[in-house]
């Protein structure tokens, strides 16, 4: 006799996206978790930013992706990575505080 073959629950679970209201795989709400609300550098139009990726190509729309082939790096683009920089921080600083707020309301519960 032979044992049937075990499926994995984890491949066709599917988790809630608060960002976008639809229901996702693991591997999408990750990928769509690490995404921030970024502007193009050059023409401020809106794109989707890797978090905490700071490589120059992650503040570009990818029409004004030759403007890295320039001898020199443009300044706003520059100056975007800095302030994006800063939004990471100040996410990960809210998270953390919402973290430590619900961590310690779960440990009064328990006493």
């Amino acid at each position: 006799m032979q044992k049937p073959p075990i499926k994995s629950v984890a491949l066709t679970k599917k988790y809630w996206d608060h960002s976008n209201e639809i229901l996702v795989d693991l591997a999408t709400l990750h990928e769509n978790c690490n995404i921030v609300d970024w502007y193009c550098a050059i023409s401020l139009k809106p794109i989707k930013a890797k978090f905490m990726n700071f490589d120059l190509e992650n503040f570009l729309h990818p029409e004004y992706h030759d403007a890295l082939k320039a001898p020199m790096i443009d300044s706003r683009i520059l100056k975007s990575s800095i302030e994006f920089r800063k939004k990471c921080k100040k996410l990960l600083l809210e998270e953390r505080e919402e973290f430590l707020k619900l961590a310690k309301k779960n440990a009064k519960r328990s006493l």
